[in-house]
């Protein structure tokens, strides 16, 4: 009787480890891949009975352990071991469902804040412009004597649109607030006066009705308009009839002549809701060379370049300072693609920002990776067994690789979700002047975005390990677990923490820069007091205020009656706000320094004021005397001006008498009555301009437009709807609009550095979270492994904190590590955020310090639980184990 065969004894101790019944399926498969691999090696009769011998004995071992028993199969097709892979990845999963929801959680915030990022990204520096060839499109400045560019003057413009050959089409335009009349109460809109090709340089048509003719677009011809989709929605309930019919805006008929479709953006003024033609003629007094207030557009020709046009311009504005030499202080058109012109301003920003988060997702990446890697360690007996049996190390590799495809498709699913909550925080913080806010969302690329991050993230951070652990496992399940427990793989899990560190250092320094510098730049004093301050635009419109004495009688009424409001203090009228965004420059002569050329004076601000508005507004006097209620138009001709404009023009002389102009010669010579302090009025990080206050009644002519300072008592919020009434009561046709206290204003003008702010502090702080994860992970990992060493140093007499001490100095000099290594990295790369910075050095010390200092904060807590776990081992029952 032949003795019957003894099953190996390494299959038979390793197999009573291993009872599920997925690891005995995958056994099974592994038992027939090393059959086919020993017969392709040229002996079947030895690989058939390896076959029978293995196959036997590991049927009876699971036989005897489970009363189920496993058919033996021929080799099944790719498609049907795929689809075993991956119910048996789902097992493996649900076997492990903590280390699975922190893989995919973690996968899921750092995918998801890049597609929010991106999403941001891609229509503003990314896609091409949303007009036909829109690249093709450029804006056209005149170069100033100091290097800066202006806008345009008209006579200019339509020199270049009568000389250039480069530009296909030309246009010109200006902003325009007309007040929309009829039912209900009026209201001030936010348009564009254009010229009649300006829908042709841009490559777009009206969705309803026509264009504009060039017969419209001269003075006195017939008043015709073009809305906004949105305004055609929202105004006039999307009549579809509506081309044709006649709307008052600032009391004169205009005849709607087109609809835009809902998918035009004007660039140009996001805010637009409505379009008319210029109207000008060179012959006009706004039609002067020196009138700079339109801003040129134009569409290259087919076979023209930039640089071609940049050229040709130059020709012209050599000939323009020939033919007028007084009218241009230096020859030179400039000539700047409208992409390049809309994004300079936001670029630096957003490139910090896409590489903040792109940190993150690299911390993401790290900390999977660290998980996987401890993962695949404790799985280092299903490899041995697998490999010892025969199974082929692709075949396991294909089972990792697909674990890791699905882990990496779940986090892809839930970065989607994540960054469709983030990108409806993000559009509701972005500030106005982002370029392209309505173009920002999810789409298709951006989906795709997603799932090439999971998927890339998933594989590379996931089969690394598995790759590493098979090499290793291959030369023996005593070596795999020497390895797998060995010094190696400890230093790499270090190594990844070290590096999650280090980054999250660098987005701490970056938020930390960011937040010290808007903490400086609101310290900025402004100029004058905004506490206590409400400020409230009003606009009058219509026939019955083409007067100049109708419209500032009505001004003066008023404000009267605000004053008479209780809690209210004092109130004035300015046209123009500091911080609110509109300036109106004028040339300044000086009596006393005559120019050769009229061109090369010196640009000021220009606020026509009533009398009380510096006590209003609380801007200190420096010399002479404020405006008075004696400055009337029937009184010689005063100004006040700045601490600044006193410095430049009247160095080391006394400006108290000194006469000024502004505008053109004919303009009446004004006198200098006093000089008051700096007003920050372009932004609080732009040092004040020369500026000049004329007394409202003094003007050529009445401001229809003005913003009205109250000074109140108590907080101006709670007085705003009682000012309004108040001023209502005096004539209800007037349009009141951007009713807010003067705080308000000033927090608006700083949206943009908030904005980026707000998002540098979200990523540090998630990065904090995933570093501290991470030290966790790696601590806790190493308080398991050492049990029995801390049950030894217990059992001879170590104290609890000793043993805290011992694991929490572990996490200590992983951070230690990572933050010399991150404040290192941290002081190359911060200079990229100098121009996002106000009042500090990139190298702010006290930011890298204060990082510092939280990153080892964070290193220790993520270490005090696997401590406070360690200094609570039993020794005896460690010793016993």
């Amino acid at each position: 009787m032949s003795r019957r065969p003894e099953p190996p004894r390494l299959a038979m101790a390793l197999l009573r480890l291993l009872t599920p019944k997925t690891i005995r399926e995958f056994i099974v498969g592994d038992l027939v891949e090393g059959f086919h691999r020993r017969v392709r090696s040229g002996d079947p009769a030895e690989a058939a009975r390896w076959f029978w011998r293995e196959a036997r004995s590991v049927g009876r071992e699971i036989g005897s352990y489970r009363d189920d028993s496993i058919p033996l199969t021929p080799p099944r097709p790719l498609m049907h071991g795929v689809l075993q892979d991956l119910q048996f990845a789902f097992r493996v999963f649900g076997r492990r469902p903590m280390a699975t929801a922190i893989a995919v959680t973690t996968l899921g915030l750092g995918i998801g804040a890049n597609v929010a990022i991106f999403s941001v990204v891609k229509p503003v520096l990314i896609e091409a412009l949303p007009y036909p060839n829109g690249q093709r499109v450029v804006l056209l400045w005149e170069r100033e004597a100091d290097g800066s560019t202006s806008n345009t003057s008209f006579s200019t413009f339509a020199d270049l649109r009568a000389q250039s050959r480069t530009l296909d089409q030309k246009a010109a335009v200006r902003n325009w607030n007309p007040t929309l009349l009829g039912a209900g109460e009026s209201s001030r809109l936010t348009g564009q006066r254009v010229s009649a090709e300006f829908l042709d340089v841009l490559g777009v048509a009206p969705a309803l009705g026509r264009d504009f003719r060039p017969e419209e677009d001269q003075p006195g011809s017939q008043r015709v308009v073009i809305l906004s989709h949105g305004l055609w929605r929202s105004r006039f309930g999307a009549d579809p009839a509506i081309v044709g019919k006649v709307i008052s805006l600032d009391g004169y008929p205009n005849i709607v002549v087109g609809v835009m479709g809902p998918e035009f953006e004007s660039l140009l003024d996001p805010s637009a809701e409505l379009w008319s033609p210029l109207r000008y003629s060179v012959t006009l007094p706004f039609g002067c060379r020196t009138c700079r207030h339109l801003r040129a557009i134009g569409r290259l020709a087919p076979t023209a370049t930039i640089s071609a046009a940049r050229d040709e311009m130059g020709l012209i504005a050599d000939r323009l300072v020939a033919a007028y030499p007084t009218d241009y202080s230096t020859p030179g058109i400039v000539v700047e693609s409208l992409k390049t012109n809309l994004t300079k301003a936001t670029k630096p920003a957003l490139m910090a920002l896409l590489g903040a988060v792109g940190l993150v997702l690299l911390i993401a990446c790290l900390n999977v990776a660290n998980l996987a890697l401890g993962q695949m360690a404790q799985r280092r007996q299903e490899f041995g067994i697998r490999l010892a049996l025969g199974a082929d190390r692709e075949r396991i590799l294909r089972q990792v690789l697909i674990e890791s495809l699905m882990l990496g498709t779940l986090g892809a699913a839930l970065g989607v979700a994540v960054a469709s909550v983030a990108l409806k925080s993000i559009i509701a913080l972005a500030p106005a002047a982002l370029p392209r806010l309505g173009s920002i969302g999810l789409d298709g690329i951006a989906l795709g975005f997603a799932v090439l991050a999971g998927i890339g993230t998933g594989i590379a951070f996931g089969l690394g390990p598995a790759l590493w652990l098979t090499r290793a496992a291959g030369a023996g399940l005593r070596q795999t677990a020497k390895i797998t427990a060995g010094p190696e793989r400890h230093w790499l899990r270090r190594g990844l923490v070290t590096a999650e560190v280090a980054i999250a250092v660098l987005l701490v320094v970056g938020a930390g820069l960011v937040f010290r510098s808007m903490g400086q730049l609101l310290g900025v004093d402004p100029g004058f007091d905004p506490d206590h301050l409400l400020t409230m635009d009003v606009q009058v419109a219509g026939t019955k205020f083409d007067s100049d004495l109708v419209t500032r009688g009505y001004f003066t009424a008023a404000a009267a009656a605000a004053a008479e409001v209780p809690g209210v203090s004092a109130v004035a009228w300015t046209s123009q706000l500091p911080l609110g965004g509109n300036v109106d420059g004028y040339g300044v002569g000086i009596r006393s320094k005559p120019l050769a050329n009229p061109a090369d004076r010196p640009s000021a601000d220009r606020y026509s004021v009533t009398p009380g508005y510096f006590e209003t507004m609380r801007i200190p006097l420096v010399a002479g005397r404020y405006l008075n209620p004696a400055d009337r138009d029937s009184a010689p001709p005063v100004v006040v001006i700045n601490a600044t404009f006193a410095r430049l023009d009247f160095s080391g002389r006394d400006p108290l008498g000194e006469q000024v102009h502004l505008g053109d010669d004919v303009s009446p010579w004004r006198t200098i009555v006093g000089v008051v302090g700096d007003v920050r009025h372009a932004g609080l990080d732009r040092p004040a301009a020369r500026q000049i206050y004329i007394p409202e009644d003094q003007w050529q002519f009445a401001d229809g437009s003005m913003t009205m300072v109250v000074r109140t008592g108590s907080d101006p919020a709670l007085l705003a709807e009682s000012v309004r009434l108040a001023v209502r009561r005096v004539d209800p046709d007037p349009t009141i609009a951007k009713l807010a206290p003067m705080t308000t204003v000033i927090g608006a003008s700083t949206d943009a550095r908030r904005f980026v702010l707000r998002l540098f502090q979200a990523f540090a702080a998630l990065s904090l979270l995933l570093a501290a994860a991470g030290i966790y992970g790696v601590i806790s990992s190493g308080v398991a492994e050492r049990h029995r060493e801390i049950g030894i140093r217990a059992a001879l007499g170590a104290s609890v904190r000793g043993i805290e001490g011992l694991v929490i100095s572990e996490a200590v000099k992983l951070g230690t590590l990572g933050v010399t290594a991150g404040l290192v990295a941290a002081a190359g790369l911060s200079r990229f955020l100098g121009t996002i910075l106000y009042g500090i050095a990139p190298t702010d010390p006290a930011s890298f310090g204060a990082a510092g200092v939280l990153l080892l904060a964070v290193a220790i807590a993520a270490a005090w639980i696997p401590a406070r776990r360690a200094a609570r081992l039993n020794p005896t029952v460690v010793l016993r184990d």
